[in-house]
């Protein structure tokens, strides 16, 4: 049920505002602003979680709950990139709703297990963001205001921290691909198994030597053929060497594609 309602209350372009399409009266805030579209795609991630092993899984959707909706959702994220402000959010910058903000995008780009969303490296951002925001005394806050607001602003930021700092385990090589969903799931489920917060996610096709350097685990996703460039084969190679782990999930009626994997 709430795979269906974010699935429904989601606007034509993708992302998601404070008042739901469909209700009587003037929509004031029912266009798309970063914070909903963020708190939408992390909502429907985390629905397609538990959903994934159930028979209530809406499969109609494209594979799982709510897709192709976090699909245009993430889309929405990458365009309307930003960090320091809430995207197309007009009412007000001098409020603790950024940190909010942060907060979910940072579940949204995590849940998805994504390192770029529009092209931005949105886990080094956000937390330089927030690191250059934090206030000698450890909190969050803006000066003259209310430290109520102040509490509420250092949990967003704490949350967010907690979320996008996680140490990265496992990068995935997009050998044929970019989604991120089972790379995220795998970090989910040896984060369960160490006891401890970490994170796998897809990397750039063109991502640098520091990149996959970044984990000690590079997955490698063979299952639709092995699409590497020449440059990126040379970077894995200088990995391996460096002591890291590749490990290549290759279609069980094609052995020739993990042999193709261990020859480049």
């Amino acid at each position: 049920r709430a795979a269906a309602f974010w699935a429904q209350v989601q606007n034509s372009d993708g992302g998601w505002g404070y008042q739901p399409a469909g209700g009587t009266g003037l929509r004031l805030r029912g266009s798309s602003f970063g914070s909903m579209t963020a708190a939408g795609v992390a909502s429907l991630l985390l629905a397609r979680e538990h959903l994934a092993s159930s028979s209530a899984a809406d499969e109609s959707a494209g594979g799982g709950p709510g897709d192709k909706n976090i699909t245009r959702g993430l889309k929405w994220l990458g365009d309307n990139y930003k960090i320091a402000e809430i995207p197309k959010w007009g009412w007000g910058k001098i409020e603790y709703w950024p940190y909010f903000y942060l907060y979910c995008l940072a579940r949204a780009g995590m849940g998805a297990g994504l390192a770029h969303l529009g092209g931005n490296d949105w886990q080094g951002e956000l937390l330089g963001h927030l690191l250059a925001c934090q206030s000698p005394d450890g909190a969050w806050r803006t000066e003259g205001e209310d430290d109520r607001h102040a509490v509420i602003r250092t949990c967003f930021a704490l949350l967010a921290v907690n979320v996008a700092g996680a140490p990265v385990l496992v990068n995935k090589l997009p050998a044929a691909g970019a989604d991120g969903a089972d790379v995220a799931g795998l970090g989910r489920g040896l984060a369960r198994t160490a006891g401890r917060s970490v994170c796998g996610r897809v990397l750039a096709p063109d991502a640098s030597q520091r990149a996959i350097d970044a984990a000690p685990i590079l997955y490698i996703d063979a299952q639709k053929g092995l699409k590497i460039p020449d440059e990126l084969v040379e970077r894995v190679r200088r990995f391996v060497l460096g002591g890291g782990l590749v490990l290549v999930a290759a279609p069980a009626d094609d052995p020739g594609a993990a042999r193709t994997a261990q020859e480049k």
